[in-house]
């Protein structure tokens, strides 16, 4: 179930990343980015392998003290 997500969300990120501003160099200035909305075990998963890869990951959970490290919290109750 996560490398086919995983899968998804590079190309998803290839095809944006194509768009992005470049620097003097032309390389791409913006890194991937993702918000996972109820990081819970399967988001937090998901989180932890799109930060090993690079992306900017912001995850959307009632309790933002029990994200994995380097998730931007973003709480939420609904």
């Amino acid at each position: 179930m996560f490398d086919a997500l995983l899968i998804l969300l590079r190309q998803r990120a290839a095809s944006l990343l194509q768009w992005a501003p470049t620097d003097s160099r032309g390389g791409a200035i913006a890194m991937p980015s993702v918000m996972i909305a109820g990081c819970g075990d399967v988001g937090s998963e998901l989180g932890r392998r799109l930060l090993a890869e690079g992306w900017q990951v912001y995850g959307l959970r009632r309790d933002t003290a029990a994200l994995p490290a380097g998730i931007v919290p973003l709480r939420s109750v609904v």
